[in-house]
């Protein structure tokens, strides 16, 4: 696997500390797979063991990936927002990506936390092949409502047993969406300890049956 670090300047004030992994053997084109991080005042991070076994995996098979820190985590610059400032940080991100490392095919990826920003995030990304969703918080933050119109297929990912998110939630939500969702659950709680391959299996093989 093969990595390369860079920073993204959203602003005079934040620039965004990110990384590219991808294989050295195998390459899926121009597509890339951004995944975004949990909440960092619970310890959300880059480095967060379900956004590194998701990686990991979709490297292995091809696909290169983007993780990044949100502002005012790890060595990305700026302070803590609402939410919605974490979403031009998105927003910056898949500029570059398309832009400078020249990845124009994108897919989103986001665990709890990153799963809320990415969704409410969906209209200003641009064009997007499709998005995975880990824990969505549904409710959680009410200003960051979700996009139901979205025009690509949504994969759902969440623990039976999670305690934080209710999988009840979930369930509630789905029937609001227009185009075609999959959920699937597995037996764990919010953090997957030990499933990590699992949910990087889950997501591989949703978009490898998309055929792009």
């Amino acid at each position: 696997m093969h990595k390369t670090d860079f920073m993204v300047k959203v602003s005079d004030e934040v620039r965004i500390q990110a990384s590219l992994y991808a294989s050295r053997e195998k390459e899926k084109g121009s597509i890339a797979c951004i995944i975004t991080h949990p909440y960092s005042q619970w310890g959300g991070n880059m480095q967060n063991n379900v956004v590194i076994g998701v990686r990991n995996q979709l490297v292995k098979e091809g696909f290169p990936c983007v993780t990044f820190n949100f502002r005012g985590v790890g060595k990305s610059t700026g302070s803590m927002g609402d939410g919605t400032q974490e979403k031009e940080d998105l927003i910056g991100v898949c500029n570059y990506t398309r832009n400078i490392l020249h990845l124009t095919q994108i897919i989103i990826i986001g665990y709890s936390y990153g799963a809320l920003i990415s969704l409410s995030a969906m209209k200003e990304l641009g064009e997007l092949i499709c998005m995975c969703l880990i824990s969505y918080p549904s409710g959680f933050v009410p200003h960051l409502s979700p996009e139901f119109d979205v025009g690509i297929p949504i994969l759902f990912i969440h623990g039976e047993f999670d305690d934080v998110i209710p999988i009840s939630r979930i369930k509630q939500l789905l029937p609001n969406f227009t185009h075609k969702t999959k959920f699937v659950s597995i037996s764990t709680d919010h953090f997957y300890n030990g499933k990590e391959n699992q949910v990087g299996a889950i997501i591989t093989e949703f978009i490898n049956n998309l055929k792009i």
